[in-house]
């Protein structure tokens, strides 16, 4: 999961400001986000993605307005606290707490918005076909899963990704880089809430950790191979020069900053 700083982020105040008060000069509209026409859930929605160095806030994938086969997903808006929270019959409401009318307030809080990708396992991600629900893997005929907001739905969240101590008690398997927690709590979020789990996730993860591990071995003995991995630990957080992040970099970061440590 991906460590998102809003203090820094670039919030569209202006384009929000404008929104809202064309709601409330519109009669019979709520003032939320679903009410929203033109361009404004789109320009949102990129500013969160440039915030998140054009990564899904969960599972860490590649993400776009424009997505590209094979290279990113289709980006998402996601409300952390939901917008409804209409539980299945005999469910307590996630948020009891909150009314509607305060669920409509922060479906337009930019600090609780993030950009997530389309939580699916597809080739072609701007096919119009329903993904099939049914796949081969390992020689087994299994059901089709999702990851990220899909499974999670409207349930409610213990990890944040506003809290550098939730992201920072999650790590990886050095070999399988199975996402865990030393909170439990965040545990459950992580494998049961957002599927992070889920085996081609996690393959996609374990080449990228493998990736840097072969950094390392390559690199270890380099007189400046401290400096190298501070270059390259500025890189994963603050992106390319397009300020584009690498795919997994939360989770890298944490390798880089393990690896770091032992040289002390």
């Amino acid at each position: 999961m991906l460590y998102v700083d809003k203090s820094k982020a670039d919030v569209p105040s202006y384009v929000i400001v404008n929104a809202k008060r064309e709601l409330k000069d519109t009669p019979g509209t709520t003032v939320c986000y679903d009410s929203l026409l033109g361009d404004t859930p789109s320009t949102i929605r990129e500013h969160l993605c440039a915030d998140q160095g054009w990564l899904c806030v969960y599972c860490m994938r590649r993400i776009s307005l424009k997505p590209e086969p094979g290279v990113s997903r289709m980006a998402h808006t996601e409300h952390y606290i939901p917008r409804h929270q209409h539980g299945d019959t005999g469910k307590a409401l996630p948020y009891p707490e909150y009314s509607q009318a305060d669920l409509d307030e922060f479906s337009l809080d930019y600090n609780n918005l993030f950009a997530t990708c389309d939580g699916k396992y597809i080739e072609d991600e701007q096919s119009e076909e329903e993904p099939e629900e049914e796949y081969t893997h390992a020689g087994r005929t299994e059901k089709a899963q999702e990851t990220c907001d899909k499974p999670r739905g409207n349930q409610r969240l213990t990890v944040d990704p506003r809290n550098p101590v939730h992201i920072a008690s999650i790590r990886y398997g050095k070999t399988n880089a199975l996402i865990d927690s030393s909170d439990s709590a965040i545990a459950s979020d992580l494998t049961k809430k957002l599927n992070l789990n889920y085996h081609w996730l996690v393959a996609e993860r374990a080449s990228t950790l493998s990736e840097l591990y072969e950094w390392f071995s390559v690199h270890a003995k380099d007189n400046n191979f401290r400096k190298e991995c501070e270059e390259r630990l500025q890189t994963l957080k603050n992106g390319d020069s397009s300020g584009k992040r690498q795919p997994f970099a939360q989770m890298l970061i944490w390798a880089l900053e393990k690896r770091m440590r032992r040289m002390n």
